[in-house]
């Protein structure tokens, strides 16, 4: 709620963690749904606003097609480290002794992190 239609109060730095991940411009935002939302507090009905070009250029499934895979390298930079780091400080035990099968549980989490925060900003 707060980043669609109140962003004043997140914390600035948050909020634009949300734009950047979420590959959002934020006059996307103020486009679709901020305007929308004001209008219809004063009784207002504004027309539909289309995705194009307040958000991408193109065709939407084409948009939506290439910044899914853009957005796994972006989810990637937040959840290497919550994947690396606990297995180093907490399960590096279990790395020495059992290398495959705890990398191999590692990067399935990973990649799962990956595209569920992907799939969830598309």
């Amino acid at each position: 709620y707060g980043f669609l239609y109140e962003p004043e109060i997140l914390d600035k730095g948050y909020y634009k963690w949300i734009l950047n991940m979420g590959n959002v411009p934020e006059i996307g935002v103020i486009k679709t749904f901020r305007e929308p939302m004001y209008a219809r507090e004063r009784g207002e009905i504004l027309p539909f606003q289309p995705c194009c070009p307040h958000y991408h250029e193109g065709p939407c499934p084409n948009y939506i097609f290439k910044d899914f895979f853009w957005g796994l390298g972006r989810a990637g930079k937040i959840y290497l480290p919550v994947h690396l780091l606990p297995l180093l400080i907490f399960r590096y035990k279990s790395l020495v002794n059992d290398t495959v099968k705890t990398l191999a549980h590692t990067v399935k989490a990973f990649i799962s992190s990956c595209v569920f925060l992907s799939s969830y900003v598309v």
